[in-house]
């Protein structure tokens, strides 16, 4: 279909509104994925700060416990040794009622004087515990502290089977030899026990297991999502307590629908939280959905390291969906603005092309012979009005000098018809000869019709060389005129370098070679591939080889090199003969160049395929020159990117 006027116009207002449009639509979509995710990003740190401080108000209300205790008189009596038993059912009941999981006290040395939860081990010395130690010296201590399993094991029975976790195979998660995990992460908090005068003489801790507390973390998804939040019949968010990179308390659900216990954080988490201490927030697959997670580090209440991460979820599909929702509707709106702005675009494309459309349609009348044409000029555009007087002055005039131009165009015509049936004659009669005479001329040299003298051999040499010349010379303006339209086009595939380009090429010209008893050393090794054009890379090779046949020394050497780098090749053909002048380097690789010396002279050539060879390899991305060393060799060097960009 013509490209007329009108609908250049008309198309290049749509595109315009079109691509207005799809800005538009574009800043538009990607705005709205923003706010949409950044208000649930915005949610999940919000709620980590509620998690935050439910996980704080428990370990409050741990520590309120150990201090009440410590203030009790049993206490100072427990650890004088006085009413032992008396005062252990006492804080039994104190530690059941405040849902502890272990309530103990120890004397000044550490030496434990009651456990109120069974077995009521006592006796034993907390002398080398770092946070009983810290109470004995008057501090008192409160936060998250881990307890191996054996500590776990004295303080209360049970607590080291709750503890105790199997290590679930997770995708992603860094490698890990332990099968079980067996220690524990507990909320803890020692206190100091004075007397009557203020004196140091004990200790009372206390503390909740975290392993396998739902209770905590279903507390803590309430307080985050109230009522339960749901989409889609699934938990809006999710909430989990790791050691390290094990989850020990979550109330994020397996494909079953049980509590993924034991399963694990991915390696990229780990590294940025445990590792490095720093919080992580991004979108993330965990179990069986994905989530805007946060996760932030838990330190160690003793050592301050990080010990484990407390994580928080938010279901992503709930976001997703609500995107898609927000972008339909401003979708829409934008679709529905392109859809009038394009009615718009048509009428003015219209308006404005009118008068240069009955301008084009005279203008083709005109052509047609319609001399003498006038047009209409009335139209709201001055400049379209000017441009219709213009045109109507132009054909009165050409009226005027129809007759002299129709005698002009009758004579070349005649001249024209000449030229294109001399031009057809010759191209039809140099084709037929041609062919003859390369197929006789190889009779010739085959000995097919009987052997020749020394003389005749000679003339057949010379004959040879000048048909060899006539095809070089018709195959380099062909490539010419393939450079001068931009019609050389590279068709890169995978190749191997000798096989399938220098050997061929070297075989093609060894009678040339032999001609002049030269020797060909190809140093290219088998395998040696590309990502290249061969049949271009075989123009090149064919333009060097046969220079070097050309040029060469009689009974010299022909090197073809290569070297190979991490990014490219490094490929040259070298010769040995009068090589090349400094001065003339720079001259060889333009177009129709040719070297004066008398060497050069003596050789027929276009003086186009140094230049050729440059287009192509400059088409592969890579770079050509010459080198040389007069009198003894010259070498031409030409470096091609192993992908032949």
């Amino acid at each position: 279909m013509a490209w007329t006027f009108r609908r250049t116009l008309l198309f290049c207002f749509c595109a315009l509104v079109l691509a207005l449009g799809g800005v538009s639509a574009y800043l538009g979509t990607v705005m709205i994925g923003n706010r949409v995710y950044a208000e649930a990003q915005e949610r999940v740190r919000s709620n980590l700060l509620v998690a935050r401080a439910v996980y704080d108000a428990r370990i409050n209300h741990v520590l309120s416990t150990v201090r009440i205790c410590c203030e009790l008189p049993m206490a100072r009596r427990a650890v004088m040794g006085k009413g032992v038993d008396t005062i252990c059912a006492e804080l039994a009941r104190v530690r059941v009622e405040n849902a502890l999981d272990f309530l103990s006290v120890c004397d000044g040395g550490g030496t434990v004087r009651l456990r109120a939860a069974p077995p009521f081990q006592r006796g034993d010395s907390l002398g080398g515990d770092e946070l009983i130690m810290r109470a004995l010296r008057g501090e008192t201590v409160a936060g998250t502290h881990i307890f191996s399993r054996d500590e776990l094991a004295r303080e209360a029975e049970g607590l080291e089977e709750r503890a105790y976790t199997v290590v679930e195979e997770t995708p992603m998660a860094r490698p890990r030899r332990e099968k079980a995990e067996t220690s524990g992460m507990v909320l803890v908090a020692a206190c100091p026990v004075r007397d009557a005068r203020g004196d140091l003489i004990g200790a009372v801790y206390g503390g909740q297991l975290l392993n396998r507390n739902d209770g905590l973390v279903d507390q803590i998804r309430d307080a985050a999502f109230p009522g339960g939040e749901q989409y889609e019949g699934k938990p809006l968010g999710n909430v989990t307590l790791f050691l390290d990179d094990v989850r020990i308390a979550t109330n994020v659900l397996t494909a079953g629908g049980n509590r993924a216990i034991g399963s694990r954080v991915s390696k990229q988490v780990y590294e940025s939280t445990v590792e490095k201490g720093k919080a992580w927030s991004a979108r993330a697959f965990v179990v069986n959905d994905w989530y805007l997670a946060a996760y932030v580090p838990i330190r160690d209440a003793v050592t301050g390291r990080v010990i484990g991460m407390f994580y928080m979820g938010l279901l992503a599909e709930k976001y997703d969906d609500e995107r898609t929702a927000a972008l339909g509707k401003f979708l829409l709106v934008i679709g529905a603005g392109i859809a009038a702005a394009l009615v718009i675009s048509c009428v003015l494309a219209y308006r404005l092309s009118a008068p240069i459309t009955r301008l084009v349609r005279a203008s083709g009348r005109l052509s047609s012979g319609e001399l003498g044409l006038t047009v209409d000029e009335t139209t709201h555009f001055t400049e379209a009005a000017g441009l219709t007087s213009a045109f109507n002055e132009m054909s009165k005039a050409l009226k005027r000098n129809d007759d002299a131009l129709r005698a002009a165009n009758e004579a070349l015509k005649v001249a024209n018809r000449n030229y294109m049936e001399m031009l057809g004659f010759v191209t039809h009669e140099l084709k037929s000869p041609l062919a003859s005479v390369t197929m006789n001329l190889d009779t010739l040299k085959k000995g097919l019709v009987g052997g020749l003298n020394e003389k005749q051999a000679h003339v057949l040499r010379s004959i040879i060389r000048n048909v060899n010349y006539f095809e070089e010379m018709i195959k380099n303006y062909l490539d010419l005129s393939r450079i001068e339209k931009g019609e050389l086009q590279v068709e890169k595939r995978t190749i191997d370098l000798r096989s399938d380009v220098v050997d061929p090429v070297v075989a093609n010209l060894q009678d040339q070679f032999d001609a002049k008893k030269m020797v060909v050393a190809v140093d290219i090794p088998p395998g040696a591939t590309l990502n290249a054009d061969p049949d271009l890379l075989k123009i090149v090779y064919d333009n060097l080889l046969s220079n070097a046949a050309k040029y060469g020394a009689e009974g010299g050497r022909v090197d073809v090199g290569f070297e190979e780098s991490a990014e490219q090749l490094r490929l040259n053909v070298r010769n040995e003969g009068k090589g090349i002048r400094p001065d003339r380097l720079g001259q060889l690789f333009r177009k129709f160049s040719r070297l004066p010396e008398e060497a050069q002279a003596k050789q027929k050539g276009t003086g186009l395929g140094l230049f050729i060879s440059r287009e192509i390899v400059e088409k592969h991305g890579g770079a050509i020159r010459a080198e040389s060393e007069p009198d003894r060799w010259a070498d031409f060097i030409f470096e091609i990117p192993k992908d032949a960009v």
